[in-house]
């Protein structure tokens, strides 16, 4: 369908780019089994972006090791509906993509606490992308709330126009981060 394009399209685009730059491994959160598969296939076609798929039918075996794979050199890459419960990263991956539309504060810090923990490459560096939905009201409001959550949290929130920003932002953050 359109819409599952449109929604694949931005993530997609902004791990290419930071896979590029930084090398990175990274997380996207999705609500629905059916919208991973669409990620998945979409991100196939990128020779940079080794990635798999995790979802709640996967026993906790399985779970550790997709887990340990990502951060592994074998994959960059994780889609999950389920990082917000029973999942326990050994390292964290260093950019987070939230394509779900949870307003949930507890999910929400659940899933900030998955991302957050130490990785040895890239130390206190992390990145979580958010996209604000504007086109339906009650996703709008969703969107602000998990803002504002992130910033109850103690999350520094940048919001940003186009990828082209986000991707600047975030270098500029990663070179901030370097330096200490």
């Amino acid at each position: 369908s359109v819409t599952g394009v449109q929604t694949c399209a931005l993530p997609i685009s902004i791990l290419h780019s930071l896979v590029d730059v930084l090398d990175t491994s990274n997380l996207i959160l999705v609500d629905r089994v059916e919208h991973g598969t669409s990620m998945l296939s979409k991100l196939a076609n990128f020779k940079n972006l080794n990635s798999i798929a995790m979802y709640g039918s996967d026993d906790i075996l399985m779970r550790d090791m997709k887990t340990d794979r990502l951060m592994s050199e074998d994959i960059n890459t994780l889609i999950s509906t389920v990082v917000t419960e029973g999942i326990d990263f050994k390292v964290s991956p260093v950019v987070a993509v939230n394509v779900s539309g949870r307003k949930g504060f507890i999910k929400l810090i659940q899933f900030l606490g998955r991302v957050t923990r130490p990785n040895k490459k890239f130390k206190k560096f992390r990145v979580l992308v958010d996209t604000i939905v504007n086109y339906h009201p009650y996703l709008r409001a969703h969107s602000f709330q998990r803002i504002k959550a992130c910033e109850n949290f103690g999350v520094q929130v940048v919001i940003c126009k186009s990828v082209k920003e986000l991707l600047v932002e975030i270098i500029k953050y990663y070179n901030e981060c370097n330096k200490e």
